[in-house]
């Protein structure tokens, strides 16, 4: 046991040495880290002591002795091939607080025999000014008793509610109340998605841009016929009004904004307005819809609605100060 003990004493002594010459080391290294850069760093990094200067007398701390690293533990990272995917709010969830009006439609001329098996619902979010409610459809369904055998069952129920949109619980009331938002009162979408968040339901702001998206393509079909219209007028304003246009990506040909311009139509009659976007304001981009008008054409002192006069003899082209009455 005691050459045991004064083995252990001596591996210990011999341990705490080592340590020792290691923070020697690291001192030693430190003041030749501090002489260096008094020869060769930089003016601000120089330090040259005043003999006349008092000084401190701190004695600098031993530094501490260098860790072991054979106790330190290997940590690894284990790549998994699963993607998380990213919680999406369920919009359904948010439906339970919002007020409920039941609807119930039943099929016409039920028998009298009929038997309720069942019925189906489908939610539909509607907007009246100043809140949003879910609009509850019930659709019964029933089943005709059999009377005789060579019958087959038969199931009725009212059709189903057509939707303004395929699979969209967004109902006809919201969607105008959203485009009307978005091109009459000129709020950003952003603005939009927050007032719904205000209101109590909270609709994914990517879920509103995919709704007024469909929303603008469902009422694009009566664009031709607004140009109709207003072209059959006798007496139109016309003007046009420069916008920055976001292009794809920039490059040393194509700019990322360019310079484009929304031609305005305006029937001054019927007071009717179609807009019509051109990458330019030259002749070519209004001739196409002008050359089917026939009548007094009212536009600012631009030389292109000038020439397009000039090739068309059916069009008198006014000034803004004229007075149309004068040319009738």
């Amino acid at each position: 046991m005691e050459v045991a003990t004064y083995i252990d004493s001596k591996y210990l002594q011999s341990l705490y040495e080592k340590e020792e010459a290691q923070a020697e080391v690291l001192k030693l290294q430190f003041h030749l880290q501090q002489v260096l850069k008094h020869i060769y760093g930089s003016k601000s990094e120089r330090f040259v002591s005043n003999p006349s200067q008092l000084t401190l007398d701190i004695v600098p701390e031993t530094p501490a002795p260098a860790t072991d690293l054979s106790k330190e533990k290997k940590i690894e990272y284990v790549r998994s091939g699963e993607i998380k995917k990213r919680n999406v709010p369920d919009l359904m969830k948010y439906i339970q607080y919002l007020d409920k009006v039941y609807e119930t439609r039943e099929p016409e001329n039920i028998p009298a025999n009929a038997i309720k098996i069942g019925e189906q619902e489908q939610v539909i979010i509607e907007h009246t000014p100043g809140k949003l409610f879910a609009r509850i459809i019930v659709t019964p369904i029933y089943k005709i008793p059999v009377t005789d055998q060579s019958e087959k069952t038969q199931i009725i129920s009212a059709p189903t509610p057509e939707r303004p949109l395929a699979k969209c619980l967004a109902g006809s009331s919201l969607l105008a109340q959203m485009l009307v938002d978005k091109f009459c009162d000129h709020l950003p979408l952003h603005r939009i998605h927050k007032r719904f968040e205000r209101n109590g339901v909270f609709i994914p702001y990517n879920t509103t841009i995919d709704w007024m998206g469909k929303s603008i393509e469902l009422l694009s079909v009566l664009g031709p016929p607004l140009q109709k219209e207003i072209i059959q007028s006798f007496y139109i304003h016309v003007d046009e009004t420069g916008l920055k246009v976001l292009l794809g990506k920039e490059s040393n040909k194509v700019k990322k904004i360019h310079d484009g311009y929304l031609w305005c139509y305006h029937d001054s009659i019927n007071k009717l307005v179609y807009f019509d976007y051109q990458p330019r304001r030259g002749e070519k981009h209004t001739i196409g819809i002008l050359k089917d008008f026939h009548g007094i054409l009212q536009t600012d002192g631009w030389h292109v609605y000038e020439g397009i006069a000039a090739k068309q003899k059916d069009i008198i082209q006014i000034c803004c100060p004229a007075t149309p009455a004068n040319f009738l």
